[in-house]
C-alpha cells in the first residue's frame, strides 16, 4: 500500500475517529472468489534473529499494536509505548509461555510505562543509502530542520492511521529480522512525514500540507528506494 496515491493519502484524513483492524470487510467478502498470495507453507515473521514469532503471535502484534495507534493517545506517545513492548516481546523464552498471550502481556505493561520523548531523526542518510544504484535523476531532498510543525488532532489521527498501515499494510514484518527493526522502520516513516511536513511549513492548509508531506515520504520509501534495503540498512 503506497499513499503516494492521493485517494490513499486523502483516505488517512476522513472525518470517522475510529479505526481498527477488520475480518469479512464488505469490499472483500469471504464468499468472493479472492486468489491471495499462499504463504500457508511459509515462516512467519521473526521476534529477533533466530526466533519465529509465529502467526497467532504476528495477529497478536498487529492488533495490539493498532489498538495503541487508534486510542487516545498521540502518536509520538503511541510509537513510544509500542517500541517499550517490543522490548519485552524481544526477550521471550519458551518459560514464559505462549508467544501470543506474552505479546499481550508485553503490550498490557507497556502502557504503564514512561513515556521518554526522542528528538526527530533526519531520514535522508537512511533514505539515500537505500536507492538502487540504477535510479537516476531523483529529486533532491530538502533541508533538514530537525523540527515539527504543530500536529493538530485531526493531523494527529490521519498520522496514526499512518503508521497502521505502513505496519499492516507493507512488508516490513517479513522483510525484517527481528522486530525491533520493525520499530525502527516505524520511527522512520513517521520522522520522513515530519522532515517533509516542516520543509513546507507555512504554506498552505495543514491537511494539504500534511497530506503531501505523507505522499512524498511514500514516494521515497516505496518507489524511490528499494524497500528491501530500506529494511537492510536499519538491522
Amino acid at each position: 500500500m503506497s499513499h503516494y496515491c492521493p485517494t490513499a493519502a486523502g483516505l488517512l484524513f476522513r472525518e470517522a475517529t475510529e479505526f481498527g483492524l477488520v475480518e469479512d470487510p464488505p469490499a472483500f467478502p469471504s464468499d468472493w472468489p479472492i486468489e491471495g498470495l499462499e504463504a500457508s507453507g511459509g515462516y512467519s515473521p521473526l521476534l529477533r534473529p533466530g526466533v519465529l514469532l509465529g502467526f497467532d503471535g504476528l495477529r497478536a502484534f498487529e492488533n495490539s499494536s493498532v489498538a495503541v495507534l487508534s486510542g487516545t493517545s498521540g502518536v509520538r506517545t503511541a510509537l513510544d509505548q509500542i517500541e517499550s513492548a517490543v522490548h519485552r516481546i524481544r526477550g521471550w523464552t519458551p518459560a514464559q509461555g505462549l508467544v501470543p498471550a506474552f505479546v499481550a502481556s508485553s503490550f498490557r505493561q507497556a502502557s504503564t510505562d514512561p513515556i521518554h520523548r526522542r528528538a526527530v531523526t533526519d531520514p535522508r542518510p537512511l533514505l539515500l543509502a537505500s536507492i538502487p544504484k540504477e535510479a537516476a535523476n531523483l529529486p533532491p531532498l530538502p533541508a533538514f530542520t530537525g523540527s515539527v510543525p504543530e500536529i493538530r488532532p485531526d493531523i494527529d489521527i490521519a498520522l496514526r492511521r499512518y503508521l497502521a498501515a505502513r505496519l499492516i499494510g507493507g512488508w516490513i514484518l517479513f522483510q525484517a529480522d527481528d522486530l525491533a527493526t520493525v520499530i525502527a522502520y516505524l520511527r522512520v516513516c513517521l520522522d520522513s512525514v515530519f522532515f517533509f511536513a516542516s520543509a513546507h511549513e507555512g504554506a498552505g492548509a495543514a491537511v494539504d500540507r500534511w497530506r503531501e508531506a505523507i505522499r512524498a515520504a511514500d514516494l521515497w520509501l516505496l518507489h524511490h528506494c528499494d524497500p528491501e534495503l530500506i529494511a537492510a540498512n536499519l538491522r
